[in-house]
């Protein structure tokens, strides 16, 4: 078969000047060319190869079959800016794979002039980003996730943003949370709003067993499971077959959703219209997804033992200090002066000290050092005011360590209004904080990444206004970002 740029040479008579192509099918990344009209008239056979078009095909307008619906008309239009203007210009869209797939571009395009600044020819290339726009994606749904739990949105919530998150993504294929019930036999459908009705009693109860099923044998082995096509795979029931395909599930992949104390919580899994074995990238999809979760489920867990303790306290105290003593959590009661009363078992595990000795909290170094001065300065107002006390700051472990902690005050009132005594409960979420952490790290490689690219890339918003420029850009034209966004006024 002739390589592309053996046809072009022969698609232009012999009175024009036939466009330079020489190199261009060896460069990494998708060419073209176009006729100062717009209408292209070469692609290298990087291009042709993806697509599955043939130069015919895709000459002059026809390579926008090649686009993503959703984006054809604002990319057309674009382009057709880009020709009126005679500047060079740069957009992301999605251009279909030929076996059907579609992956995020940047497609670029540089005018050729004459001597009269006359443009003459368009050269451009597509620049594979699909797996930056992915790493970009999964870094905000992790951001905004976080952000949720911080704010006190429900399991429920929190859940199905996951899962609709990462539908968007991984669109047509589907996601679904299921969650393990506190007899730790059966999984429960919790989230995944573009599961077909049909596929939900099916999955929920679901036995927690070997052969019960994908979600059901991976959160029984607690590993994680693949059925590449469901038709033929062993680990997905005959009787399960029928109603699968017709759902439009032909393959899937299941994640136990695990504590460190190898406790299952429930199980994330990603259902697949077509037959075909999970990427690199599908894999590290399910495991952030299920991280997410887990973080999700875990601060629920904290936020239930929180509740049940404070409506026992109004039915007893003696049986309060018997529930307390078993709360997966740190409680502990003071007065309405604000002075240690009692403390549960769990805390005083954890601190290694007396309770008479933890009562003196504010001048030993049970908070650490750095953090002190603002705990006892926000615990004071909200002794004064009687208001709500939420504090997240790091506490001192037997063995030396710090870890963060969330800490939750609610004053409890008598029937004229006083509060007569303060409750608290001490979340660990030195997890939650390192998770956080990491997502800042994360957003920082990515930064690091894209300062690295051999081009200039910038970020504006829908009113064209510049947001971000990557280093090569401020390296190239020796400003600062803001002195950049000035010149745009």
């Amino acid at each position: 078969m002739p390589r592309a740029s053996a046809i072009i040479t022969s698609a232009y008579p012999p009175s024009t000047v036939t466009p330079d192509v020489t190199g261009l099918d060896t460069i990494p990344t998708l060419a073209w060319l176009a006729a100062s009209d717009g209408s292209a008239d070469f692609f290298n056979q990087r291009w042709l190869d993806y697509t599955g078009l043939t130069l015919t095909q895709a000459r002059d307008w026809g390579w926008t079959a090649a686009l993503h619906p959703d984006e054809r008309i604002g990319l057309l239009d674009y382009w057709r800016s880009l020709l009126a203007s005679g500047k060079r210009g740069e957009i992301e869209g999605r251009l279909r794979h030929h076996g059907g797939a579609y992956r995020w571009f940047l497609f670029r395009a540089e005018p050729l002039c004459d001597e009269k600044g006359k443009v003459v020819r368009w050269y451009g290339t597509n620049t594979d980003v699909e797996d930056l726009k992915r790493a970009e994606y999964l870094l905000a749904a992790e951001k905004h996730a976080l952000e949720m739990i911080a704010d006190g949105a429900s399991l429920n919530e929190i859940l199905n943003h996951v899962c609709t998150s990462m539908d968007l993504l991984v669109a047509p294929s589907m996601t679904t949370i299921l969650l393990m019930d506190p007899g730790g036999k059966r999984l429960w459908h919790t989230a995944g709003p573009r599961v077909p009705r049909e596929w939900v009693p099916i999955i929920s109860p679901l036995p927690v067993a070997l052969e019960a099923g994908l979600c059901g044998t991976a959160a029984f082995l607690k590993e994680r499971i693949v059925v590449p096509d469901v038709a033929t795979d062993p680990n997905w029931p005959d009787r399960l077959r029928p109603i699968a395909i017709r759902n439009g599930i032909r393959a899937a992949w299941s994640e136990p959703i695990v504590t460190r104390d190898r406790q299952v919580l429930g199980t994330f899994a990603l259902y697949s219209p077509e037959s075909r074995v999970p990427t690199d990238a599908d894999l590290a999809l399910i495991e952030g997804a299920g991280r997410i979760a887990l973080i999700a489920i875990e601060r629920q867990r904290s936020q239930e033992a929180l509740r049940t303790a404070l409506e026992e306290i109004r039915e007893s105290e003696r049986e309060l200090r018997q529930i307390v003593d078993t709360i997966p959590g740190f409680v502990c009661t003071l007065s309405a002066a604000g002075d240690v009363e009692h403390l549960n078992r769990q805390t005083l595990e954890y601190f290694g000290k007396t309770a008479e000795e933890l009562k003196n909290w504010t001048t030993s170094d049970a908070v650490h050092a750095d953090d002190l001065p603002r705990v006892i300065e926000a615990w004071g107002h909200a002794v004064k005011t009687g208001e709500a006390y939420v504090m997240e700051f790091r506490q001192r472990r037997a063995d030396g360590a710090y870890r963060w902690f969330q800490s939750r005050a609610l004053p409890a009132r008598d029937q004229e209004g006083r509060v007569n005594r303060w409750y608290t409960l001490l979340t660990d979420i030195d997890d939650r904080k390192r998770a956080e952490e990491a997502l800042g790290s994360r957003e920082q490689s990515l930064r690091l990444m894209v300062d690295s690219i051999p081009g200039f890339i910038a970020t504006m918003t829908a009113e064209g206004e510049l947001e971000v420029a990557n280093r090569q850009s401020l390296k190239y034209f020796g400003k600062t970002i803001d002195e950049l966004k000035k010149l745009g006024h």
